[in-house]
């Protein structure tokens, strides 16, 4: 009776600990399909970023902006931006591998980020504006006359040297032109910090803690410092500004509106929300995933927890084992005993 009850013990905590692993192993494929998604809308940034500054009218002197007349010009300012960009990525990073559900983080950050920079891809597509600050820094054209598959050659022979740096000046100093009708920089720049402030600092801590509240305080300062720089450098339009702030901040509050709302889920008639082209997207990263983030107690070991998963199917299965082979065992007299009285 003992040996059933273990068995039956080992068997439920076997069924849980593969329960367990089947549900990391598809937030993984999940988190790796966002984040594909992610490369994916870089990637067509960059080739038609590319093809855009065939199309790009660098001669010709930029457009009378407002801030331009007010603010002085320095070029370096430039790169205090991309350092913090660099910085913003990292704890983005961070914050999806240390949060309780850092998973969930990182496919939201990676869908909302794919989805602004696929607008972005449209824009560069439809409208080039003449280079905003110097515009000796872009690379020279193309010939004017030539084949179509020398224009091919030179395409992907710029996606390769724009790809391994994503154009930041402190890597290389190759830049290509075409995108002044929607800042790249500023996507980055205001998505982490919605991210950031909304997981990492939430409503609920910092109403606790002065230390939280004074963090957030600090990082929406050094973000509104990071866009005024990429005025001073003239690396975009004020309308480029303004274009990119709308499309970022509204994409994150509707998908997050959408997220926090049960009830919006699901194709209803009154749910317009289900006109976006990336409904399907939510539909398959969300839907299957109810409840919101947890604010408290958010932080976790996530090489602990993956090492308990995996340790705890190696001893379920070293522990079936170990139950077939004493049930074996304590078989084996019975059927020794049957043999004798069959051949009596």
């Amino acid at each position: 009776m003992s040996t059933n009850t273990a068995v039956q013990q080992q068997s439920s905590s076997s069924s849980e600990e593969s329960r367990k692993w089947r549900a990391l192993t598809a937030r993984l494929g999940k988190t790796l399909l966002a984040f594909g998604f992610y490369l994916g809308n870089l990637l067509l940034n960059v080739v038609l970023l590319a093809i855009a500054h065939e199309r790009t009218p660098i001669d010709e002197l930029p457009l009378p902006d407002v801030t331009f007349d007010l603010l002085p010009y320095w070029p370096g300012a430039i790169y205090l931006v991309e350092a913090y960009i660099i910085v913003l990525l990292l704890l983005v990073f961070l914050l999806s591998l240390f949060h309780r559900n850092g998973y969930r983080i990182g496919q939201r950050f990676c869908l909302v980020s794919g989805m602004v920079y696929f607008v972005r891809a449209v824009s560069i597509a439809v409208t080039q504006l003449p280079v905003s600050g110097n515009r000796h820094d872009c690379q020279p054209k193309q010939d004017n006359v030539v084949s179509i598959w020398l224009f091919i050659e030179t395409i992907i022979w710029r996606c390769l040297v724009y790809l391994p740096t994503l154009g930041l000046r402190l890597a290389s100093r190759d830049t290509f032109c075409g995108d002044n009708l929607f800042a790249g920089y500023l996507v980055t720049v205001v998505l982490s910090y919605c991210f950031l402030s909304y997981y990492l600092m939430p409503a609920e801590v910092k109403a606790t803690s002065l230390w939280w509240w004074a963090a957030d305080g600090l990082l929406y300062f050094a973000s509104l410092l990071a866009v005024l720089l990429m005025l001073v450098g003239r690396s975009h339009y004020l309308v480029d500004i303004i274009f990119g702030y709308y499309v970022s901040t509204r994409v994150f509050y509707i998908y997050h509106t959408i997220c926090n709302h049960e009830s919006l889920h699901y194709s209803t008639a009154g749910n317009f929300f289900t006109k976006f082209w990336w409904w399907p997207l939510f539909v398959f990263f969300e839907v299957d995933n109810p409840g919101q983030v947890v604010a408290t107690n958010r932080f976790h070991n996530p090489f602990s927890a993956v090492g308990k998963v995996l340790g705890n199917r190696r001893w379920a299965s070293s522990s079936s084992k170990a139950c077939k082979v004493r049930r074996g065992q304590k078989d084996a007299p019975n059927d020794k005993f049957a043999l004798t009285s069959v051949s009596h």
